[in-house]
């Protein structure tokens, strides 16, 4: 009985110390290890990695971008010199909640390698008091604890996890990438794509629903009264103690330049609210700026966009040029005047749907 107890035990143990190695080798989203192969497109994952053995490894980087999907078509090349920075590391994450971006950064600033952070922040994903997560992606919150002993055992349980031999034992039959920096640069873009283009959007019977929608909002737009009432308590939860936390870092943050039209069919009252409580809660830190560009012309060309928020590129190349020039900056003495023209722009829209 013994001798069966024993051989069972020394099974298990083998099982698990040969996964453990199996893990390590490919260790698919380089939690512990950089490596040469392809970069996993799971996010919340592969952020945690890029922190461990990129950030945290005095590879030079000293900057960060933090956000959802309107983050993702920055290069990271061109953010730092523009800015003049010295390395930038992205790690954006489509669709993350306001709390998801939080710990992403957290864990990040914790490494002490971070002097910038530049930080898209929506209003959709800040609003109400909860802390939550994404309903359909997972989000290993345990691969970004800060404290010592938790971050080890983070580790180990990353280690011995049959879902990291799952994905291990698929990048195991992965071809070297060339260049690391150049796959770094263009991770989870989606500019090149051919197929995302406002007009594809619209051909997918989604114009007539927006027509309908923005008649019906012309229609009542005489009774609207605009307010920036609605207040974001998470801002003051979770972005104000993080940012005393770090005096010493310059945090950038920018309103993502949604297309006008979409402000119009959409809450503009939780997007004016928005704007407002970001401003009243940073204005008393220097070491914060804000940016929007709601008044943009450009916001009202649909060639800029792939549908009514994703905007092209170019438009990440013009929110950092604006930034190193110190334009479009929103703050506490503008902030009045800056939406009154937000609203006057948004009541006296005009739209012609008939390219589309």
């Amino acid at each position: 009985m013994k001798k069966c107890v024993f051989s069972t035990l020394f099974f298990l143990a083998f099982l698990l110390g040969s996964m453990c190695v199996y893990n390590y080798k490919y260790d698919s989203y380089q939690i512990l290890q950089t490596h040469n192969k392809k970069m996993s497109s799971n996010q919340r994952f592969q952020n945690a990695g890029l922190i461990n053995t990129y950030l945290d490894s005095n590879m030079g980087y000293d900057s960060i971008i933090i956000g959802t999907s309107m983050t993702e078509n920055f290069r990271p090349t061109t953010v730092a010199k523009t800015m003049e920075w010295n390395k930038v590391l992205k790690l954006s994450a489509s669709g993350a909640s306001g709390y998801e971006q939080f710990l992403i950064a957290k864990k990040a600033l914790a490494t002490g390698q971070v002097k910038n952070v530049l930080w898209g922040v929506e209003a959709g994903y800040w609003d109400g008091n909860k802390e939550v997560f994404h309903q359909r992606h997972t989000f290993p919150k345990y691969l970004y604890e800060t404290s010592y002993f938790l971050e080890k055992f983070a580790l180990f349980r990353y280690l011995i996890g049959y879902q990291t031999f799952k994905l291990s034992k698929l990048y195991s039959n992965y071809e070297p990438v060339p260049c690391r920096d150049v796959r770094l640069e263009y991770l989870n873009n989606w500019a090149q794509s051919a197929s995302l283009s406002f007009k594809n959007w619209a051909k997918n019977g989604n114009i007539d629903k927006l027509k309908l929608k923005h008649s019906e909002t012309i229609n009542k737009k005489s009774l609207y009264e605009y307010k920036s009432k609605e207040k974001f308590p998470l801002i003051e939860k979770l972005l104000v103690p993080l940012i005393k936390q770090y005096p010493k870092v310059n945090f950038y943050f920018f309103i993502p330049p949604y297309s006008r039209l979409s402000l119009i069919v959409g809450d503009t009252d939780r997007s004016l609210g928005f704007e407002s409580s970001l401003v009243e809660s940073m204005k008393k830190f220097e070491n914060v700026s804000i940016f929007g560009f709601a008044n943009e012309k450009w916001t009202t060309d649909f060639q800029n966009y792939k549908d009514l928020n994703h905007y092209s590129q170019e438009i990440n190349d013009i929110i950092i040029s604006s930034m190193k020039q110190k334009d479009n900056v929103i703050n506490h003495k503008n902030i009045k005047s800056y939406q009154n023209q937000e609203v006057e722009n948004i009541r006296n829209y005009e739209r012609s749907y008939n390219e589309y």
